[in-house]
């Protein structure tokens, strides 16, 4: 009687510590699949970060190309240069976006594979905050919206059929454009003004030619009849044919005519009778320009002198 009853303590105790043992195994287990869901959680975080950046990269190269290959074909057009748009830029480029897409896809596919543990992880926070008085069918369907809600944004980052779909942002042929309007506003204005330079400088070369030949003709009239001619020529006098001075920075050539004048009142060499004395009159003309301004029309003053009576 005393070694069943010491039998029966024996299975009592041993039963207890296998009981022991099991919870304690079950608990490990328990936390082992929390570990897991949490880690899993923070694997989706990071992937779909990291979905998103390379995402944006992918726009970056897909903007670049498409900014090169403009560039190409305005020269191509340009020049009248035939072949395709190909370059080792474009090519580099496309060889980026090749693995950018590649490890999109590896991130998606990893997200969809882990869609069940986010699921219990999504289900146990919920269940320890705002879905505390949630059944577990109501648990489990608020965590699946929200975990296929998250992979279908991962998913869904960026059209990765074709690297010459358009982008937000200027393109090349854009700024192109713009700069180019630019330049026709500014050289029309550049235009405008240096028409106006153009005119007041005129305005003034004019106004500094005429004062020297007004100088000139004045001198010119103060001087004797009979000194009243070219130095070289006939008829015969003091004056020389031209000369230059400089007035504000500015050179300026005097050329000086005299040529006898025939009055017709006492007749001419072709009428009859004919004139004995021709030359009645002196012509005296003064003629100022700026040669080297390119001016082709010059500033004259024109006079007459008549002898003196005898």
């Amino acid at each position: 009687m005393h070694s069943e009853t010491e039998q029966e303590r024996r299975k009592r105790s041993r039963e207890a510590t296998e009981r022991a043992y099991e919870a304690r195994e079950a608990k490990e287990s328990e936390q082992d699949e929390e570990l897991k869901a949490a880690a899993a959680m923070e694997r989706a975080d990071f992937l779909s970060k990291e979905v998103k950046q390379s995402s944006q990269q992918m726009q970056n190269i897909i903007l670049h190309m498409q900014q090169v290959r403009s560039a190409i074909a305005q020269l191509r057009v340009q020049l009248q240069l035939p072949g395709d748009d190909t370059s080792a830029s474009v090519a580099q480029d496309e060889k980026r976006v090749a693995q950018l897409r590649k490890k999109i896809a590896a991130y998606q596919d990893e997200l969809r594979k882990m869609r069940a543990d986010l699921i219990r992880e999504e289900m146990q926070e919920l269940q320890n905050g705002v879905g505390v008085a949630m059944t577990t069918e109501q648990l489990q369907r608020l965590a699946e919206t929200r975990v296929d809600a998250m992979i279908g944004a991962a998913e869904d980052v960026l059209p990765l059929n074709d690297a010459r779909s358009s982008s937000s942002g200027f393109t090349l042929i854009e700024i192109l454009v713009a700069t180019a309007v630019f330049l026709i506003f500014a050289l029309g204005i550049y235009g405008g003004l240096q028409f106006v330079f153009q005119v007041i400088f005129q305005s003034r070369l004019a106004a500094m030619e005429t004062t020297v030949a007004s100088r000139e003709m004045e001198w010119i009239r103060h001087l004797p009849y009979d000194a009243l001619g070219m130095t070289d020529g006939v008829p015969a006098g003091v004056l020389e044919r031209s000369s230059t001075t400089t007035v504000g920075n500015v050179m300026l050539t005097v050329r000086r005519t005299v040529r006898f004048a025939d009055d017709p009142f006492d007749g001419t060499v072709t009428s009859v009778p004919a004139d004995a004395d021709p030359n009645d009159y002196k012509f005296i003309q003064v003629d100022v320009t700026c040669d080297a301004c390119g001016q082709t029309v010059p500033v004259s003053l024109m006079t007459y002198r008549a002898p003196p009576p005898l």
